[in-house]
């Protein structure tokens, strides 16, 4: 039995409908607000994120002679406009969940549409995690250099530092920076205030430089962006400290390069993919 065209876009209607009702109860049950009920289960949240990513594919797939075009244009537009609105934990919460609903498809052109999703609506493009991910390689060039390189050696770029000077302050900001991202201390933090565990001597910067960036690293990673905490700043939010750290250890990178070997590597941080546009 086949509906008609003007039933069928009726269907559409009220699966939009509830596919928007449901996007702002899988957000509500990602960040567990006080005050909005229980909480869904994982697999209530996997069951509605299938059914919706399954949604959204079968309207960018649609014939014309199904779905009028201007319309399904209009329905992924104010989707895509509603996603927009998420925080960045739920967008890549909800990039998860559709993920893993289009891995449970068998290989296919379903799955490969499926897939697509995420990078429709823009959930795969995540400055935040770009910038912990950059800190990380970085820091662990810096530390390959300081590794091979005389603790010793005058640092141009920073007059009357060492190169083992430079590394204690890369590696005390990074350790400050998770602290504060860690704690979601209100008012300021000092670094002699941190637990720095430093190393015994020089030879151990390397390593501890390292440590120190891992930890930095997956601390931001797992923390809200839009979490507040205290900043030097004025972004007074966890999104700041990816990119503050970034910048002191790029700028100290090129400096511990400049004084081992006279000139710089790449600095260019990995970009996030770009979100393909829907229309």
């Amino acid at each position: 039995m086949k509906l008609s065209p003007r039933a069928t876009r009726l269907l559409y209607v009220a699966l939009i409908s509830m596919a928007e009702r449901s996007y702002r109860a899988v957000c509500e049950a990602c960040r567990g607000e006080p005050g909005r009920g229980n909480p869904m289960s994982e697999a209530l949240l996997s069951a509605l994120a299938e059914a919706l990513a399954g949604l959204v594919t079968a309207v960018e797939t649609s014939d014309e002679d199904v779905l009028d075009p201007d319309t399904a244009v209009t329905w992924l537009e104010s989707t895509g406009h509603t996603l927009a609105g998420l925080t960045a934990t739920d967008r890549r919460t909800l990039d998860g969940l559709f993920r893993a609903a289009a891995l449970r498809e068998p290989e296919g052109p379903r799955r490969d549409e499926l897939l697509k999703v995420s990078e429709g609506f823009g959930l795969t493009g995540d400055p935040h995690a770009a910038a912990c991910d950059a800190v990380l390689d970085h820091a662990r060039r810096l530390a390959a250099v300081v590794r091979d390189a005389d603790p010793a050696t005058p640092v141009p770029g920073c007059p009357d530092w060492t190169l083992a000077d430079l590394a204690r302050h890369v590696g005390t900001v990074h350790r400050w920076a998770e602290h504060l991202v860690r704690t979601r201390s209100a008012t300021r933090v000092l670094a002699e205030d941190v637990p720095l565990d430093p190393p015994a001597g020089p030879a151990a910067y390397a390593d501890w430089l390292v440590t120190g960036a891992e930890r930095f690293a997956a601390a931001a990673r797992d923390a809200d962006p839009d979490a507040p905490v205290w900043s030097p700043g004025a972004d007074p939010h966890v999104r700041h400290y990816p990119r503050h750290v970034l910048f002191e250890t790029l700028v100290h990178l090129a400096d511990a390069e400049l004084a081992v070997d006279g000139k710089t590597g790449p600095s260019t941080p990995p970009r996030p993919r770009t979100p393909s546009t829907t229309s």
